[in-house]
């Protein structure tokens, strides 16, 4: 075996990892129960389907002047060195793929690549036409980064979708995710990257009464939406073509069946 198929065989991201196909589709995002390999770290199995609002990090975390949104932003949740050590190692996984997304009957190659992992085989995602790639079990790199967010949240997770920016012409338009989804927590590493949240526009009216507000997503920082802010706002990654370097983030997720 040569001296590069030993550090994949031996690589925190390469334990593990299968592809599997999507077994059915689901809404969005009940915690399951994933099967523990031999000699794998155990992920967090919490119980709670979002962040206490009343806990010393909500408290601490939370972002003013947004009605009718319940949004948490740490921009120092990991340090420096080491969200660029994990980005390094996440760029080196084997399952990143773009996929082909269906928008008004056609279809296009989204610009993004993805990954995405269940805490079980049996977890599925679609969006945008695509049935995502999943992946299972978890390598012990994302087993480690999970149970980080999952332990300061208090909140269990059974998805990671991650995204990978591989500069600023790469970017996500204004979108929301579903309602469904009770918490989302985002963990940005690589290059800072502007965030932009607007008011949702129904109907020709805001649903709140409110203006745009931007920040820039730090190297580490964590980003959690939850409560209603799904209902009342967009978000996007705009196109940044100074931005030369490469971003991911870790999106956690609790998927719930239709």
């Amino acid at each position: 075996m040569d001296q590069s198929r030993k550090r994949r065989a031996n690589s925190p991201l390469t334990s593990g990892i299968s592809a599997k196909k999507p077994k059915q589709e689901v809404s969005a995002l009940s915690i399951k129960t994933q099967k523990q390999h031999d000699n794998s770290p155990a992920l967090l199995k919490l119980p709670n389907s979002n962040v206490d609002i009343d806990s010393d990090w909500a408290q601490q975390y939370r972002i003013p002047n947004l009605p009718g949104a319940d949004v948490y932003y740490q921009a120092d949740f990991v340090d420096e060195e080491r969200a660029n050590s994990w980005y390094q190692l996440l760029c080196e996984l084997e399952t990143w793929y773009r996929p082909t997304l269906t928008m008004y009957g056609k279809g296009y190659i989204q610009s993004r690549s993805i990954a995405g992992y269940v805490t079980s085989p049996d977890l599925t995602a679609r969006y945008s036409g695509h049935s995502v790639q999943m992946n299972h079990p978890y390598p012990p790199l994302l087993i480690e980064i999970q149970n980080r967010v999952s332990e300061a949240l208090g909140v269990g997770f059974d998805h990671i979708m991650l995204n990978w920016y591989q500069n600023g012409s790469v970017h996500i338009g204004k979108h929301r995710d579903t309602k469904d989804n009770q918490v989302i927590a985002s963990l940005s590493l690589g290059a800072k990257r502007t965030f932009v949240m607007h008011p949702h526009i129904s109907k020709g009216e805001k649903k709140v009464d409110a203006d745009a507000t931007r920040w820039v997503l730090a190297n580490g920082s964590l980003l959690v939406m939850q409560g209603d802010t799904q209902e009342n706002w967009k978000h996007e990654i705009p196109k940044e073509p100074k931005v030369k370097e490469g971003r991911i983030s870790l999106t956690f997720r609790q998927i719930v069946h239709a």
